[in-house]
């Protein structure tokens, strides 16, 4: 996964995950924070490899925040 998408804090290191819900007039999605343990870093193509320590399901989106803030089950708009 990028680099980009893992995040720290006091906590560890956690990444967002999407979870979408179809709304009215467009899908919803929503960010959960998910605790992730690392396993190896590359930074010459700058790329992570973790451990997630929940389960996960195919295709599960992970996000990348290129700006704004993001909250533990806050709503995002994808571009």
């Amino acid at each position: 996964m990028p680099t980009d998408a893992v995040h720290y804090d006091s906590g560890g290191a956690y990444v967002y995950r999407l979870r979408s819900e179809r709304g009215y007039s467009r899908v919803i999605y929503t960010a959960y924070r998910e605790g992730v343990e690392i396993i190896a870093h590359d930074s010459d193509s700058g790329t992570t490899v973790v451990k997630y320590t929940v389960n996960t399901a195919f295709g599960d989106s992970i996000l990348v925040v290129k700006s704004g803030e993001v909250k533990d089950g806050g709503r995002v708009l994808l571009r």
